[in-house]
C-alpha cells in the first residue's frame, strides 16, 4: 500500500472515531435521556379548589418509534414479522401548588389520610387515514417490549406492569423518581398521515359536561399531535414528526377513550 493510501485511510479512521466520539458524548451528557416532549404537572387554582385530592403527574415522551419484529399469534401460535408502533414515556408525581387557605379555619376532627390512588395508564392513538378516522387502544405485547427495551436501552413497563399506587409527590428541585413505560400498537393503517396520542390515567382530574342532555365525565388527559408525511411503503419512524403547528403536549379535558366529544 502506498504512503498516500495509508494517509487517506488514517484520515478516514480518525474522522469515524471523531463522529462516534461526538455521538457517545452527546448520549453521555443527555440529561433528559431523549425525553424531549414534556407535559408538566400543572393545575389551575379552580381545579385545586374544586378537587382537594387532585393529582397531576409530570409526563415526558421520547419520539414515536416503529420496529418490525417477529410476533406470535396467541390463537394460532404462528410467528410472523409485524410492524409495531410504540411510544416510550416516563412519569413522576410532583407536588402541586395549593391555593392559599385564607378562611382562618382548621378541621376539628382531622380525617385519616386517604390512600393514594392507582396509576393506571391508558393510551389511545387516533389516526386520520385515507378514508376515515381510526381509533387504536394500546395493546400489551410482551415480545415487542423486549425488543423495544434493547433498542431504547431502557427498562420499560407495559400498560399492565406499570399499574401501581401513585408514588409520594416530590417537590421541584428534588431528585425525580421516574417510572418508565411504553405503549404499543399493531395494525395501524399504513396510510395514516396525521394522528393524535391521548394519554389517560396520569391525573384524576375530571369535569362534568353535557352531550344531548346527557351528563358525561371528562378526564384530564394529555394530548400529543403527530405528522407522518411518508407513504405506506417502507414505513420508518424517521418519517414521524410532531405536528409543526402544535408540537408540545397539552393537558385537556375529554371523554375517556373513544367516547363522543361534547359540543364546544
Amino acid at each position: 500500500m502506498s504512503k498516500r493510501a495509508c494517509c487517506l485511510m488514517l484520515v478516514g479512521l480518525m474522522g469515524t472515531f471523531f463522529v462516534n466520539a461526538q455521538r457517545a458524548s452527546a448520549q453521555k451528557y443527555d440529561f433528559n435521556q431523549g425525553f424531549d416532549a414534556i407535559a408538566p404537572a400543572i393545575a389551575s387554582g379552580a381545579e385545586l379548589n374544586d378537587q382537594s385530592n387532585l393529582f397531576v403527574m409530570e409526563l415526558q415522551f421520547r419520539p414515536m418509534g416503529l420496529v418490525t419484529i417477529p410476533l406470535t399469534d396467541a390463537k394460532t401460535g404462528k410467528v410472523s414479522r409485524q410492524l409495531v408502533w410504540y411510544q416510550v414515556y416516563r412519569t413522576r408525581n410532583v407536588t402541586l401548588d395549593s391555593p392559599v387557605d385564607d378562611t382562618d379555619t382548621a378541621p376539628v376532627n382531622p380525617k385519616d389520610p386517604i390512600p393514594r390512588p392507582y396509576l393506571i395508564p391508558e393510551f389511545f392513538l387516533i389516526a386520520d387515514a385515507t378514508d376515515a378516522v381510526e381509533v387504536y387502544a394500546d395493546q400489551v405485547i410482551p415480545e415487542a417490549v423486549a425488543a423495544i427495551e434493547q433498542r431504547e436501552k431502557l427498562k420499560l413497563n407495559n400498560s399492565v406492569e406499570i399499574i401501581q399506587r401513585i408514588p409520594e409527590a416530590v417537590a421541584d428541585g428534588e431528585e425525580p423518581k421516574w417510572i418508565y413505560g411504553v405503549a404499543t400498537w399493531v395494525g395501524i393503517d399504513p396510510n395514516t398521515d396525521y394522528f393524535k396520542l391521548f394519554a389517560e390515567g396520569f391525573s384524576n382530574g375530571y369535569q362534568i359536561a353535557k352531550i344531548e342532555d346527557e351528563s358525561i365525565v371528562l378526564r384530564k388527559t394529555v394530548e400529543l399531535k403527530y405528522w407522518r408525511p411518508g407513504d405506506d411503503f417502507q414505513q420508518s419512524d424517521a418519517e414521524i414528526r410532531r405536528n409543526p403547528e402544535d408540537p408540545k403536549p397539552e393537558w385537556l379535558y375529554r371523554p375517556s377513550g373513544i367516547a363522543p366529544q361534547p359540543a364546544k
